[in-house]
């Protein structure tokens, strides 16, 4: 309004003009306030533009402008201008506005700045009463978040015209993702640093919430993850305040290559008719980053936990975008992932002596027992013996919990004066109901299916030419495995003596590599000629674990007499 009254003050000098300026000053005040002039017989219009909110720093940013003459209106609209140096909105540069069919364009400076100016080339192209015309305009954004008001005018045939000031607001700023982390986790704030060295289990669910910013949020659009397992980088997690960050680590988003980009925005262009954010949607973009853009590292969260299945030092990275393109920085989080439970350690000192425990199975005449007359390591190693020309069977197992085509590392320790070495046999959970239940020993002779029941078992004959000392037998090495066949009555004729590596990469007969091994016993005997046979085995290594075959069990003094047997507890989390 000063603007307006300003301008008009200026004119003339003598009294009388000056009378009649203000006059008219009065009414384009009034006028200008209802945004209408004149009063009579004018036309309703509106005024819509598209889009009204964007992203900052634009370069030729089209807008597409709807101008509609709504009932009740009784004149056309023959004259429609865009203020576009108009005092609110000069942040929007570059302004070109586009020729319209049929409308004749000028640009003129007018008290509010510049503004193309169209009007109908004929009355036919008026906007009647209840029509609406389109008009569009180029320029470039600010670089920061803001609202500015661009003013639009429409006249109609009476000379009646009529203002809008129409919001244009600039999003600029990326959304802000968060992450909430469930129990178990352990947290332990690294001094001086806003880090923390950080652990979860397998169980513990990861979830990811993204929120666009104010002044002008437009929405979230997309949170995208990745998790990067190192299994030979623990001081990431260990020293998270030095590695876990952009600038040691510098992983880049999907929208940093080009041709990943537009891949994406193909690939929304497809999958919005299922709905954003729908399950069928998530679907669809899932197919088309996979198959068609070939992103197979990052994933987009749908609002499903994420839980990790690898016990290692991970990193998640995450960032989330709005439905303007914003991207935000990327988020680091390094942790361990633990399921391994702590090891109880327990010694026990002098005066004591070992009490067998379930380790040891026996068929027969053959014995199991704890010795310390020969080991490799520790105090004790297991002694297995079975009589000559008898068919008994002398063992000693543990129980473990691996998939059959995790295993990548299988070996034990053996002593043996025998030509032949120590079977291995790996029991399997076929029916994975967690538990194995073949009767493994007696099937040696019966061949039954009934021993085995649903499940079976994988067994490698001893290793042949033993040196008669303590050796490392390393079971991935040798050719000499076999398994039941299907109907468990005999050998599966898929294998002959194979190494291990073939029964994890098949699913003849009844094993296949994603059941589990739930036992692992070591044993000589089922044969009639082993020649009063002793072996001595210790420890086994799987998967880079070591089963310490020491006695768990013990006789020890009662101190209410003598001196008792000293015992200590202590604890292990590695």
């Amino acid at each position: 309004m000063g603007k307006l009254s300003k301008f008009i003050n200026m004119k003339g000098s003598s009294g009388a003009v000056k009378g009649a300026m203000i006059i008219l000053a009065l009414a384009f005040i009034v006028a200008s306030v209802s945004y209408v002039i004149p009063a009579l017989a004018v036309h309703t219009s509106t005024v819509t533009i598209d889009p009204s909110v964007l992203g900052g720093g634009i370069e030729d940013q089209s807008f597409e402008v709807e101008v509609c003459n709504e009932l009740p209106s009784e004149h056309a609209i023959h004259e429609f201008r865009i203020y576009y140096e108009w005092e609110d909105f000069t942040d929007f540069t570059d302004v070109k506005c586009q020729d319209e069919p049929n409308w004749d364009k000028v640009i003129l400076t007018t008290i509010w700045g510049k503004a193309c100016i169209y009007s109908s080339t004929d009355e036919q192209y008026n906007i009647e009463p209840n029509e609406c015309n389109n008009y569009s305009f180029t320029a470039d954004t600010p670089e920061e978040d803001c609202c500015r008001e661009l003013r639009f005018e429409t006249r109609d045939t009476n000379n009646s015209w009529m203002f809008h000031d129409v919001d244009v607001c600039v999003d600029a700023k990326p959304p802000i993702t968060t992450k909430d982390v469930s129990e178990p986790k352990k947290m332990e704030p690294i001094a001086g640093t806003p880090y923390y060295k950080e652990w979860v289990d397998t169980t513990t669910n990861i979830t990811l919430t993204a929120v666009d910013q104010d002044p002008h949020p437009i929405g979230v659009d997309k949170i995208w993850y990745k998790n990067v397992v190192y299994t030979e980088r623990y001081d990431y997690c260990d020293e998270p305040q030095k590695y876990c960050n952009g600038e040691y680590l510098g992983m880049g988003t999907p929208y940093d290559q080009e041709d990943y980009e537009g891949c994406i925005d193909d690939a929304q262009d497809v999958c919005e008719k299922y709905g954003h954010g729908t399950p069928e949607w998530y679907s669809c973009m899932y197919e088309w980053l996979v198959v068609g853009c070939k992103i197979t590292d990052w994933k987009l969260y749908d609002g499903t936990p994420i839980q990790k299945d690898k016990e290692s030092c991970h990193i998640l990275y995450y960032f989330s975008v709005d439905h303007l393109g914003n991207v935000e920085e990327m988020n680091y989080n390094c942790f361990f992932v633990d399921k391994t439970p702590p090891e109880m350690i327990k010694e026990v000192g002098e005066p004591r002596i070992p009490i067998p425990d379930d380790e040891f199975q026996t068929i027969g005449d053959g014995t199991a027992e704890w010795t310390d007359s020969e080991y490799y390591f520790g105090d004790y190693s297991a002694k297995l013996y079975v009589p000559d020309g008898t068919n008994d069977i002398a063992a000693v197992e543990f129980d473990v919990d691996v998939a059959l085509e995790d295993i990548t590392e299988l070996s034990f320790w053996q002593k043996i004066s025998n030509t032949y070495g120590v079977n291995v046999i790996l029991g399997i959970d076929a029916d994975g109901d967690g538990v194995y239940e073949s009767q493994d020993k007696p099937w040696h002779f019966s061949h039954d299916p009934a021993d085995l029941g649903d499940d079976s078992f994988i067994e490698m004959d001893g290793k042949y030419l033993s040196s008669g000392s303590w050796e490392e037998v390393d079971t991935l090495t040798i050719s000499q495995w076999w398994t039941p066949n299907n109907a468990g009555d005999g050998f599966c004729p898929d294998f002959g003596w194979n190494l291990l590596s073939d029964f994890q990469s098949s699913d003849a007969c009844r094993v296949e590599p994603t059941d589990h091994v739930k036992v692992i016993r070591l044993l000589i005997g089922g044969s009639g000629s082993w020649m009063d046979k002793v072996a001595y085995v210790d420890d086994i290594t799987l998967n880079e674990k070591t089963i310490k075959l020491e006695p768990r069990n013990w006789w020890v003094r009662d101190p209410s007499h003598l001196s008792g047997t000293p015992i200590t507890l202590d604890c292990d989390d590695s």
